[in-house]
This record gives C-alpha cells, sequence and structure tokens, in this order.
C-alpha cells in the first residue's frame, strides 16, 4: 500500500529534477553500498547541519531548480536524486539546517545492515528492545523507530493497518532521519 503513494511520488519528484542542471560540488560523496546511516546521520551529514555544509558533502548541491517543485534550497546532487530526498528545516530556529533525509533507493544501510527491503523481522534482530513501534502514519502505513537521544531513525513498512499489525515479512519501504521529533514517514510533495 505504501508504494502506491510515498514511492511513485519519490520516484516522480527525482525524474522532474534529473533533467534539471545539477549544481557540481568539490565532493561526490561516497559511492552506492558504502553509504552508511544511523538516527539523525546521512554518512557525514547530520540533521540539523547547515545547507552549505551538507552541500560540501557532495550529496546534495544548493538552488537545485526542478520541473515540478521550483527552486529547491537544498536537493540531492545528481548520482543521488533516486536514492534519496532533504528538506530543509522547517521549525523556528531551524531555518538553514537540514531538517529531514528521507532514503528510497539501493546501498544506503545502517551498520546492521537494514536497508530498503529488509524486513520487519530484520529490524527486530537488529535492534530488539531498542525499536519502537509499530505507530501508523497519515496513511494508515506502520512505522517503527530508533531514537538516540534527540536523532531519530524512521522505518516505514509496506503494510497497511487496514489489514492488521504488520507481519515479519513486511518489507522497509521508506527510512527517515529526523532531529528533535519523529519522522513522520510522510512524503507529500514538494
Amino acid at each position: 500500500m505504501l508504494k502506491k503513494f510515498v514511492l511513485p511520488l519519490a520516484g516522480a519528484l527525482a525524474a522532474a529534477v534529473l533533467a534539471a542542471p545539477a549544481p557540481t560540488s568539490a565532493h561526490q560523496g561516497a559511492d552506492a553500498g558504502d553509504v552508511r546511516i544511523a538516527p539523525g546521520r546521512f554518512d557525514t551529514v547530520r540533521i540539523g547541519d547547515s545547507l552549505e555544509s551538507a552541500a560540501e558533502s557532495g550529496y546534495f548541491a544548493l538552488d537545485v531548480k526542478t520541473a515540478a517543485c521550483g527552486t529547491r534550497d537544498i536537493w540531492p546532487t545528481r548520482p543521488w536524486r533516486t536514492s534519496i530526498d532533504v528538506y530543509p528545516g522547517f521549525v523556528e530556529g531551524t531555518e538553514g539546517t537540514v531538517g529531514t533525509i528521507g532514503v528510497f533507493g539501493d546501498g544506503i544501510s545502517t551498520k546492521e545492515g537494514i536497508e530498503v527491503g529488509s524486513t520487519l523481522a530484520d529490524l527486530r534482530t537488529a535492534y530488539g528492545d531498542r525499536l519502537l513501534g509499530p505507530r501508523t502514519n497519515d496513511y494508515d502505513q506502520w512505522g517503527f523507530f530508533i531514537r538516540t537521544q534527540r536523532r531519530w531513525l524512521g522505518f516505514s513498512m509496506d503494510a497497511s493497518a487496514d489489514d492488521g499489525r504488520p507481519t515479519a515479512d513486511a518489507e522497509l519501504a521508506f527510512i527517515e532521519l529526523t532531529k528533535g521529533r519523529r519522522p513522520g514517514l510522510l512524503r507529500d510533495g514538494c
């Protein structure tokens, strides 16, 4: 069910910006498969870092013109547009910083090996009692969470609350990194 809402939208957004020229960065970031995520962290970029600092990582560029969403303050560089998204902070005091990063592609995992496509059983094995949830988002998709102090990793499963609680073979469809608030696990337009 989640794939019906989030994945086509993420793909459409990624496709809309693929045609736009991408500002270059001094660095290119790590290769897919080498990128590690943790609560509130995407490789070297932390949620709350300045947009300029995030752009220096090579994963993101500033002032990117997109066909569907106009000019974005920050957006993934061309090699990463089909795997991740990024949104600046929107809560008072977080303007000009990285607010959230979403992962929907391959080659990006936690140190425990959790990535898009992992199952709920994999999550439970990797995190045990640290795994919080399940909770539902606004589209009634199941989500699970890891929290380290104020930093979060949210895991959205491809399972609907309409079908009851998720089973062990439910697959992970989306990962969101935040700081200071639990991930909403939604992507709904620009």
